[in-house]
């Protein structure tokens, strides 16, 4: 009988340990998806947040392109496609966009930098509307955008960095793509900080300066592109093998050969003829950098 007992009570402490080990399993397996939910949500963010600093280019070359007067109709169409798509990622930030997949930030890091923003794009918002619908170009409109698009791009980088530094559980376990796509990124925006560069060189708006920052944004580009397609030990970049990753970054090579000289630093005068030149592959260029990024964040799982 104490045998019957012993058995028993061993089968019903087992019967016991499986259930408490199945409850384990089941928390630890719900903490789990929760982690990868909440990170893969926070990758979301960092790259809504890096689309920004692309946006604040793109918005300051379209509003130099309606003061030069080259596709400025297009410009004036554009400038307004992209001031709202700056504008609803900041207020999604604040306030939450269930459409786009955002909820309102809660790190006071954040929160108290999209306040810094709001400061600037708020005018900055204002301007680029002005300068769409004025019949009559804008120049107060297109002097505040000249002189503070950069200021709002340095402003979005920081958040980025902050939600980048949010990341307690990384959903993607790939140093070298992450690392590769900060400099895909990286190539996103410097196709619109060049252009926008050239643009202002060409309308004789601070001449020198606006070289020297054509000359650091072709630099940056170029050893971005070259590293990435060959590696490049310095910028901790490895060649791509990826085929279809490498086939769109060369094709990338393939424009940017198309328009170097043109971007790089010349002594004579810039015509028209280069600017169109320049406008027309830009599109291109844009389009396969957004392409590439997209590539990469979708084999990270973004």
């Amino acid at each position: 009988m104490n045998i019957i007992k012993l058995l028993l009570v061993t089968l019903f402490i087992t019967t016991l340990s499986a259930d408490a080990a199945e409850d384990v399993r089941y928390k630890l397996t719900n903490l789990v998806n929760t982690a990868f939910k909440e990170a893969g949500k926070n990758d979301h963010y960092i790259s809504l947040a890096a689309r920004n600093k692309m946006l604040s280019q793109q918005i300051a070359k379209d509003a130099v392109k309606i003061v030069t007067k080259i596709d400025d109709k297009k410009a004036r169409k554009d400038i307004v496609i992209h001031a709202k798509e700056f504008d609803r990622t900041i207020k999604a930030f604040i306030n939450s966009d269930e459409k786009l997949g955002v909820e309102a930030l809660s790190n006071p890091l954040a929160k108290e930098q999209l306040q810094e923003i709001v400061t600037v794009w708020n005018h900055f918002f204002q301007a680029a509307m002005s300068l769409a619908q004025s019949k009559k170009v804008d120049i107060k409109s297109f002097v505040y955008i000249h002189r503070t698009n950069e200021h709002l791009l340095g402003m979005s980088h920081k958040l980025a960095q902050t939600l980048q530094s949010q990341r307690k559980f990384k959903t993607t376990f790939n140093p070298i793509i992450e690392h590769t796509l900060k400099f895909l990124d990286r190539e996103r925006f410097l196709t619109q900080k060049m252009l926008k560069e050239k643009f202002l060189i060409f309308r004789k708006i601070d001449v020198k300066r606006n070289n020297v920052r054509l000359n650091g944004s072709f630099i940056l580009f170029e050893h971005a592109l070259n590293g990435m397609l060959h590696g490049d030990k310095k910028r901790g970049l490895i060649a791509v093998t990826n085929k279809a990753i490498r086939a769109k970054l060369l094709k990338l090579e393939k424009e940017w050969k198309k328009v170097r000289d043109i971007y790089k630093f010349k002594k004579e005068e810039l015509s028209k003829k280069d600017m169109l030149m320049l406008n027309s592959n830009n599109e291109i260029m844009l389009k396969t950098t957004e392409e590439l990024v997209h590539m990469v964040e979708s084999s990270l799982g973004i």
